[in-house]
């Protein structure tokens, strides 16, 4: 099973970081990259939709929150599973992305054997071989 990742941010360095690791990984990705919200938008109403959405919070102009909230507003869109890239640990974005908003998120930099657990928890994969990945 190919899982078709979107990656939206406007570092391109971690963006690359990501595709290269997720490409390394023993599942099959296909990647898209995206650098800002508004492409993000305009390319997911073109009528392609990944399986997952992979959003730095911090972008200039539209940040993932606005994406996300764009996103929750359309019928077509608003299913599809978003995990957040949050630069900051300062638990309040944690908490207030995965209580208030019932979104994922992980930490940058990015552990990609992490960040596999949150693709498939937010996929429902059932490969999973650990049930306790789900309750940390």
């Amino acid at each position: 099973m190919v899982i078709e990742v979107m990656i939206v941010t406007e570092d391109s360095d971690a963006s690359n970081f990501l595709k290269k690791k997720l490409n390394n990984l023993d599942a099959e990705y296909k990647i898209i990259e995206v650098d800002d919200g508004m492409k993000c938008l305009c390319f997911l109403e073109d009528n392609h939709i990944p399986d997952v959405i992979l959003i730095d919070v911090e972008m200039d102009g539209m940040d993932g929150i606005d994406v996300f909230n764009k996103l929750k507003g359309n019928s077509i869109l608003k299913n599809i599973p978003l995990v957040f890239l949050l630069g900051r640990n300062d638990g309040f974005s944690e908490f207030f992305i995965c209580n208030v908003l019932g979104a994922d998120c992980i930490l940058k930099p990015v552990d990609v054997a992490d960040l596999k657990i949150k693709i498939e928890k937010v996929l429902e994969i059932p490969e999973i071989n650990n049930l306790e990945t789900y309750i940390g």
